[in-house]
């Protein structure tokens, strides 16, 4: 599965290539795990361990999947949290895992590092004009910024505490209100003297929005010069 993340052809990497590329060059998906009713956790790749005083039960994607409804057991990405394992900001996807009873047995994941997604998904290259692109909620509220990139000095490693990162709410009241409504589209707004436009579609697979915030007159002036 991790191999996959990176893509199908890495599916198919001789043992060493594959121990190499999880263990050395990285995968988009950076941990898989499961965490128990009972307190177990296991995950992988393998650690060397957790600190002591480390409770999967209190974990945010852990306690936020046993609040949802038995009959909510699809995958749901949450929110931005610290890695215990030291990876910096992750976010993480999660669903419960049940018997063949109906019994709730515990929880299933992976990991995304916030720094995987500012570096390889996020960036626009080559797209004059573009000045910042975003993630946001059904809230407005910003799960990754092209523009922000976490101190993780300011954060104890693990974060103990096992709360959620506060995620800021979207500057533009307009681009919220049409994102708590699921609409897709785009608006234009005036920031220190800059025309900005700012496009927003529905991603359904996780019922985020993709936000591309760009100068507008720097944007159509070069689409207008290379006729895209």
């Amino acid at each position: 599965m991790l191999l996959r993340s990176k893509s199908e052809s890495a599916a198919g990497f001789s043992p060493t290539r594959a121990k190499n590329q999880i263990a050395r060059d990285g995968t988009p998906i950076s941990w898989a795990y499961i965490g128990l009713k009972s307190g177990g956790y296991s995950i992988y790749p393998g650690h060397p361990g957790v600190p002591e005083a480390f409770d999967v039960r209190k974990r945010p994607w852990y306690e936020s999947t046993t609040s949802r409804s038995k009959n909510d057991r699809g995958p749901q990405w949450g929110d931005p949290t610290m890695d215990v394992h030291g990876q910096g900001q992750v976010l993480s996807c999660v669903q419960p895992i049940f018997d063949e009873d109906e019994n709730f047995l515990g929880v299933a994941g992976i990991d995304v590092t916030y720094d995987y997604m500012l570096d390889e998904l996020l960036p626009m290259e080559g797209v004059s004009g573009v000045e910042q692109v975003l993630l946001l909620d059904e809230n407005g509220r910003e799960v990754v910024n092209s523009k922000r990139r976490l101190d993780k000095s300011s954060y104890e490693v693990g974060n103990l505490r096992n709360r959620t990162i506060r995620m800021p709410e979207f500057d533009v009241d307009e681009v919220r209100a049409a994102i708590k409504s699921r609409r897709t589209g785009y608006v234009e707004s005036m920031k220190d003297g800059e025309n900005r436009l700012i496009l927003y579609i529905l991603m359904n697979s996780t019922n985020w929005y993709y936000v591309v915030v760009a100068d507008k007159d720097t944007l159509l002036w070069n689409s207008a010069l290379t006729g895209h």
